[in-house]
């Protein structure tokens, strides 16, 4: 089946292009496609007139062979947009993803810069505790909590209608960075605790108590957002791609993520609410709220 040009121009890192660079790069991937699709016809023909097809298919299926290469491929088509109001996702609660040691990755497009907008919340504001990763203007920061929080800031840095990658990672020693697009723009010093009432949140932060409702929403697109309890400093630019969303669960150093949301690649919707199957180890669906079907 040919590449549909409406889902490809859609994807992150494509919709901004100029017209000619989209064409190019559609040509590519189409015509990879057409190739796998040829190739996968001959492995088909081959295990008809041969009993060595096992061994072919295996080889295969694992890329073992270079000539051959995996016959199925990673692809990333959709994110998640958010109106800056009151759309976010629920993560839950699980330690697994609130741990004192972790690095978080995601996707972000922003529509519009305000003040205190949250891209991810893990935060209670008072007392303080946990963390949130947000913008004021178009200053990213990171920070501890709340009320006289620790926090520390990447000035300058992003556009709207741009895609990014964020990386934030706390050794659980006090060590804390921020990655731009798989290069170091800031460090600081946090160690991490939580309450109990703290929750994962895509898209804002917690209530100041902690918990629900959200509050201070993000506005614009998120993508890929994944979670591991390890400092992965050492494999920020396997994760970042060279520029492109990459398979998580199937990088070459980097350890599958304990929790990765794909943002609207499989996702379902129930006719109120969007569910976002944990793709990561931990099994932590985040579910929306406030957000349409249109938001896919």
């Amino acid at each position: 089946m040919a590449l549909i040009w409406r889902d490809f121009i859609n994807r992150p890192h494509i919709s901004n292009l100029e017209m000619n660079e989209q064409l190019r790069l559609y040509n590519i991937e189409n015509k990879r496609l057409i190739d796998q699709r040829r190739q996968r016809e001959f492995l088909i023909k081959e295990r008809e007139t041969s009993e060595m097809y096992s061994v072919t298919s295996a080889v295969a299926s694992s890329g073992a062979a270079g000539d051959i290469g995996p016959v199925d491929s990673f692809t990333n088509t959709y994110s998640m947009a958010f109106d800056g109001v009151d759309d976010y996702i629920d993560c839950g609660q699980s330690s697994a993803i609130l741990p004192a040691t972790f690095t978080v990755s995601c996707w972000v497009n922003v529509s519009a810069f305000g003040s205190w907008d949250t891209i991810i919340g893990c935060d209670r504001y008072s007392p303080s505790s946990g963390w949130k990763l947000w913008y004021d203007g178009a200053n990213i920061k990171f920070s501890y909590g709340g009320v006289g929080s620790t926090e520390f800031a990447v000035s300058g840095n992003m556009v709207t209608g741009t895609w990014y990658q964020l990386i934030v990672v706390c050794d659980g020693a006090g060590n804390s960075a921020i990655f731009l697009d798989g290069v170091s723009k800031g460090t600081g010093f946090m160690t991490m605790t939580y309450s109990a009432l703290i929750r994962f949140i895509i898209g804002a932060r917690n209530a100041n108590g902690g918990g629900l409702p959200a509050t201070d929403s993000f506005n614009g697109k998120i993508d890929e957002v994944a979670i591991w309890n390890t400092d992965q400093t050492a494999n920020i630019a396997e994760i970042y791609g060279g520029g492109s969303p990459v398979d998580l669960n199937n990088l070459t150093t980097a350890p599958a993520p304990t929790a990765w949301w794909r943002m609207g690649d499989d996702a379902s919707w129930n006719g109120s609410d969007w569910t976002l199957t944990d793709q990561g180890s931990g099994g932590n669906n985040g579910t929306s709220d406030s957000m349409g079907e249109e938001d896919y």
